[in-house]
């Protein structure tokens, strides 16, 4: 039976506890056969990062993923959609969550596809790519297939991220 009174906190500094210990341990080891122990530590994308799309011939919203949880940071992922609509701008909204629902998951910013072609049929391909630099920014690029003009927004940590504590809330 799952014991649910343990302290989620203290199982994470008790699990941390238990890491260093052996990493200690190895790393002495190692040192009396004249050995050295390389460790990288890599962040990773904490929950997943999307879009909110329309259900294939619904009106009904959800949260399209485009970057996984636990991708490895630095990373890119593009996706291609198709517009709703003739020669329709649209507002692309951001959000990171795992509920399928999108606006029940963490609003990170929206922006408005401004360089879409006005004369662009319904179909339109629209590549939405979504890149994560080594510095937690995140930034939203929309390219028509139609045009080199592309539409973006940057969302970094200032502007809407969620908190070490807040992603923990979430899990």
């Amino acid at each position: 039976k799952l014991n649910k009174r343990i302290n989620q906190d203290e199982a994470v500094a008790y699990g941390a506890a238990v890491q260093a210990a052996l990493m200690t341990y190895m790393e002495e080891s190692l040192a009396k056969s004249n050995q050295s122990m390389n460790i990288t530590i890599q962040d990773v994308i904490p929950l997943p990062i999307g879009i909110e799309a329309y259900k294939k011939g619904t009106k009904e919203k959800y949260l399209n993923i485009i970057i996984n949880k636990n991708t490895l940071v630095p990373c890119t992922a593009s996706q291609m959609f198709v517009t709703a609509n003739e020669g329709h701008q649209t507002v692309i909204s951001i959000y990171e969550g795992e509920n399928p629902v999108a606006h029940e998951n963490h609003f990170l910013g929206s922006f408005k596809t401004k360089n879409l072609p006005a004369s662009c049929k319904k179909g339109e391909h629209v590549k939405i790519t979504m890149s994560v630099n080594e510095e937690g920014i995140l930034t939203v690029t929309a390219s028509y297939e139609s045009s080199d003009k592309i539409d973006e927004i940057t969302v970094d940590e200032s502007k809407g991220r969620l908190t070490h504590e807040q992603v923990t809330s979430f899990l």
